[in-house]
């Protein structure tokens, strides 16, 4: 959220613009990024840009005292609503440290809440 001077932090160390929409405050936050390797884009035979790679976040998990919740940048594969295509264009939200772990969510330093 943007306030006069910028964006205002989110997070235990007081009260801000956000309270009002939390029913408790950010008690953690985390990214995860994913690379994805793009072009070279092309306009018929001709190259425009040449190939590169981003790095993205593609993953926040934010924990509340009742919970965590993840926003992923993934699309649900429908034959299974199990598996997902990360990155995607589309933003899940998941209340469930199962669900990501079935969806092929692996990170070592990643602990289920």
């Amino acid at each position: 959220m943007l306030g006069e001077n910028g964006p205002q932090r989110v997070g235990p160390d007081g009260d801000n613009s956000w309270t009002r929409f939390l029913p408790s405050p950010i008690r953690g936050a985390r990214v995860w990024w994913d690379r994805l390797d793009l072009g070279p884009a092309r306009v018929g035979d001709r190259v425009v840009a040449e190939a590169e790679s981003v790095d993205l976040p593609t993953k926040v998990r934010a924990d509340f005292d009742a919970g965590s919740v993840w926003f992923v940048a993934g699309v649900p594969q429908w034959a299974s609503m199990e598996d997902v295509f990360v990155p995607g264009d589309e933003i899940m939200v998941v209340f469930s440290a199962t669900k990501m772990l079935r969806s092929g969510f692996e990170d070592p330093s990643f602990v289920p809440t």
